[in-house]
């Protein structure tokens, strides 16, 4: 019997577990964090300004951005890996449930970019094709990964 066919039976009970209702949660939050700041930024444009500047200067200093301006997709994919480890992490902290701090923040700012989309009359269509290439790998690994933390976190509140 191979590994995977001895393996996949467990995860699918797992994924039947408190994890699979962590995951929706996770989902649903980032999901409400990213429409509350898209309603902020669309109802104070200086607040779009000053996050998405902040949100700049925090990427250049991390290296993510090369010399001529383009994006390092080594730096990138190291960044994400780090956020995400992190998040894990932080799941090892009791009773905080400190990977809800990452899951809100990058929501916000998600919606935030919305809100800058529609405060220079830019097409929905447009911030979404901008989106898409984000939304189908690097948001759905932030969720399950700031999920793994929560449900993480939940276990060390157990015992």
């Amino acid at each position: 019997m191979s590994i995977l066919t001895e393996h996949l039976p467990l995860l699918r009970s797992f994924l039947r577990t408190d994890f699979r209702k962590c995951i929706l949660l996770c989902a649903a939050g980032f999901l409400a964090a990213a429409l509350a700041g898209y309603f902020i930024g669309v109802t104070s444009p200086e607040t779009v300004e000053s996050i998405i500047n902040l949100f700049l200067e925090t990427a250049e200093q991390s290296g993510v951005f090369e010399d001529d301006g383009t994006i390092s997709t080594f730096a990138l994919l190291s960044n994400n890996w780090t956020a995400m480890l992190i998040s894990v992490a932080y799941g090892l902290v009791p009773f905080a449930f400190l990977p809800v701090s990452s899951l809100i923040t990058n929501g916000f700012i998600l919606g935030i970019s919305g809100a800058m989309y529609r405060l220079y009359e830019q097409k929905l269509s447009l911030w979404l094709a901008a989106l898409l290439p984000h939304g189908i790998f690097e948001i759905p690994a932030l969720v399950l990964s700031i999920a793994c933390g929560v449900y993480l976190c939940l276990n060390m509140n157990r015992r």
